[in-house]
């Protein structure tokens, strides 16, 4: 199986995002996901919370990847847990936006970032965040995102720049020659140009 992944040399490289399924379905005050793609240690990076100009980063998780423990229902996601790979913060984000869409893609398309319709689901003029070295990183949703497991999920997270102290996630290696991430750098200006 796929794992979803990243690199931000080269978007064909896979590389796992560690980020992890929300609470599907019903709401918990867990500090650990109800369903998620990975739980170990890989490599740390630093797309897109310690990029303090503002970035803009796209995942693709593949059909049924939200499988640990169990495999995720179809159902309401309601909180996005993030698998931290450092002890940062606090750091304030202008502007912190995450957006999700589904789609049949198992691939994003290579050299522009995913063009079909993402919904907003959360949106923070302003915002602190901290983190605590493999630990998850929980925020709630507010907008519920219907999330069927048959389909890829597509996870946008943007913003336009934070004061304060930077944070990394977790990623590991994975499979080779397939885009599931896209890189977007930005600018104070919230203009975000494609990198490859």
């Amino acid at each position: 199986m796929k794992k979803p992944f990243l690199r931000h040399l080269n978007s064909k490289n896979v590389m796992t995002f560690c980020i992890l399924l929300p609470a599907l379905a019903i709401h918990s005050a867990a500090q650990t996901p109800q369903h998620y793609n990975y739980n170990s240690a890989g490599i740390s990076n630093t797309i897109p919370f310690n990029q303090s100009a503002g970035y803009k980063s796209q995942w693709l998780i593949g059909p049924d990847e939200f499988n640990q423990p169990t495999p995720a229902p179809s159902g309401d996601i309601t909180k996005l847990y993030i698998h931290m790979a450092s002890t940062g913060g606090p750091a304030t984000f202008s502007q912190l936006t995450i957006k999700m869409g589904q789609t049949t893609l198992t691939s994003l398309p290579a050299g522009v970032p995913y063009p079909g319709q993402l919904e907003t689901v959360y949106f923070k003029v302003s915002v602190t965040l901290s983190s605590t070295v493999n630990t998850w990183l929980g925020i709630y949703l507010a907008k519920p995102f219907h999330y069927n497991p048959d389909q890829s999920l597509v996870i946008e997270i943007s913003h336009c720049g934070f004061t304060g102290s930077g944070m990394s996630v977790w990623q590991t290696a994975g499979t080779t020659g397939i885009v599931r991430r896209n890189n977007i750098s930005g600018s104070t200006s919230c203009v975000f140009t494609y990198s490859t």
